[in-house]
């Protein structure tokens, strides 16, 4: 059955005459639960949502209905659980972004260890700490850390989680990059997305284990060396290691 909540009657509502044409107005929800405002219902919310979703729109509505208070980290973004076990994994998960700059919306269904992603044309939104953290944990994805040397900033705190190899023939990986206490413009954090493949070797050393990122916006390489089980080093773009004793070490968090 339906859990949509009552809209309270307290919460501040657009009138007709005032509906904005992008999303920037949903700036003013963050902190409260999309249920207790009717966030759903405010346009242009509604009809990007319905375009966005098609068919899945009517029970994404009844499975929201329950969401968590709509929060920030660089996009808003809002987390409702469809269903509640002990384990994880076994949860589901209903994840909604919303980018008021660019005016896009996003939405990810986590299910069956598995994930559906329904998104605008062009480039993927980015994922709060809270969204990317629960998406690797519920699909297995492994990740590693570390903080890489930096020409120019304190360094480069870095993030970089990996689809398990055997889930697909293109398995995708998420690089998350923090460049700490730049000059004039101090923390900058950047995300990229694609796929990943492992290729028997190097130009250089035949028996290596190497790990080719592809990033999906822009097509450039990134090449990473598996060390051992629990790590990986970042080579040149011609696939080579560095000499010059800077730690380009990702490490596998347990």
């Amino acid at each position: 059955g339906c859990r949509r909540n009552q809209p309270d009657p307290s919460a501040p509502l657009l009138e007709s005459s005032e509906v904005p044409q992008g999303l920037d107005y949903l700036n003013q929800y963050v902190g409260q639960k999309p249920g207790a405002v009717d966030l759903w219902s405010t346009e242009p919310l509604q009809s990007e949502l319905k375009k966005l979703l098609g068919i899945r729109y009517d029970d994404f509505i009844e499975d929201v209905a329950e969401a968590q208070e709509l929060r920030r980290d660089h996009v808003l973004y809002t987390i409702d659980t469809a269903s509640a076990t002990p384990d994880v994994a076994a949860q589901t998960y209903i994840v909604t972004l919303f980018d008021t700059v660019t005016d896009r919306a996003e939405v990810l269904f986590l299910a069956n260890n598995k994930m559906e992603q329904y998104l605008p044309e062009g480039k993927e939104l980015y994922l709060p700490d809270e969204v990317r953290n629960l998406m690797f944990k519920h699909l297995n994805w492994q990740v590693y850390e570390g903080t890489l040397p930096c020409d120019g900033c304190a360094g480069i705190e870095t993030r970089l989680a990996l689809e398990p190899s055997g889930s697909r023939s293109a398995p995708g990986y998420l690089l998350q990059e923090t460049y700490r206490g730049i000059k004039d413009s101090g923390d900058t954090t950047f995300q990229q997305k694609g796929a990943y493949r492992i290729l028997p070797g190097t130009p250089h050393q035949a028996g290596a284990r190497v790990l080719q990122m592809q990033e999906a916006s822009s097509g450039k390489a990134l090449y990473l060396l598996q060390l051992n089980e629990d790590s990986l080093e970042v080579l040149s773009a011609d696939q080579q290691r560095r000499e010059d004793n800077l730690n380009f070490r990702l490490r596998k968090l347990k």
